[in-house]
Order: structure tokens, then sequence, then C-alpha cells
């Protein structure tokens, strides 16, 4: 969601560089898909595959933001942290494993689901955070759609605290 988010806000931002961009990224990638197809003896397209990798897409300076890393820093607004935070568990790492077990004296617990090592359920933290990406990703859609139907309501969200940590009762991540 973060990635989705950013890149939508990236588009926003950069306009026809960021499409430029995403576009050359496309082309990387469908390289590598048409290699494995190829591979694998799977038939495509190949008319399709030759316009994607014949396709003439200049660089420019916004490539640098292919790095999902350099796009939510230069985006700012916390999505940085919020992913650097968000992968260490969505990621195969020892900290995600350390999300499904809790010990205790002499007995160690293993959950289905992960417990991010607090007492009380984790999922309560979840609706702050859904919001978050949903209002930054609203925001995007709102200067990409024509006329900029949702101005007003981002605007009443932005203006009352609402997406802050802890506005209008809602508790931090």
């Amino acid at each position: 969601m973060i990635e989705y988010v950013a890149h939508l806000q990236w588009l926003v931002r950069d306009g026809e560089d960021a499409v430029d961009s995403m576009n050359k990224a496309h082309q990387f990638k469908h390289a590598g898909l048409r290699k494995a197809a190829d591979d694998g003896g799977y038939k495509y397209d190949p008319e399709a595959a030759d316009a994607v990798r014949d396709a003439v897409i200049p660089s420019n300076p916004a490539n640098q933001y292919l790095q999902m890393n350099a796009l939510a820093k230069s985006l700012g607004g916390g999505l940085f942290e919020s992913y650097v935070g968000e992968t260490q568990l969505s990621h195969a790492t020892l900290t995600a494993a350390g999300c499904f077990y809790r010990e205790s004296d002499d007995t160690i617990e293993l959950s289905l689901t992960p417990t991010y090592g607090i007492d009380g359920d984790p999922m309560e933290a979840s609706p702050y955070m859904a919001f978050f990406f949903l209002f930054f990703g609203m925001i995007a859609f709102n200067d990409l759609m024509v006329g900029s139907p949702w101005t007003n309501e981002c605007e009443h969200y932005e203006n009352n605290n609402v997406t802050k940590p802890g506005g209008h009762g809602q508790s931090s991540p």
C-alpha cells in the first residue's frame, strides 16, 4: 500500500517525468519476463513484446525515484519511515519472525498471526495506519482527477488533524 501511495504522489508531483521513469522500469522488468518466458518455453505475442522492448524512452533525473527508498524520502510526510518500518514486517526478516512468538518464563507461544510484541489485539493499531495511507492516496488521486473533485473533503480531514497521530481520538501507530 505504501508503494502504491508513493507512486501516485510521484505521478502528481513529477507528471510526465514520472510516467517516463515508470515506463523505463516496465521496459526493464518486461525484458526479464520475456527472458523467463523464452527460457520456460511459454508462448506470448512477440509483436507486443517487441513494441515494449523497442520503445525509446529517454532517461531523466526522475529515474532516481524508481528506488523506493529515494522516492519515499523525497515525498516526506512519514512515508519513508513507514516504509522502512513496514518492510521489516512484510519481508522475511528476523524482525518479522519475532512477531509470531512470545516468550514468558519457560514457555514460547507461537501465533498464527503477528503479535508485534504488544499486549492486546495488535489489529487495533491497523485502522489508523490504513486511514493514513488511504488519505494520502486520496490526495494523489484527487490531484490526478479532472477538476480535483475531493479537494474540500481532503482539506477538511487535513485541517481537523484527522490524519495526524493522536488527531480526533486516533491513537499513534
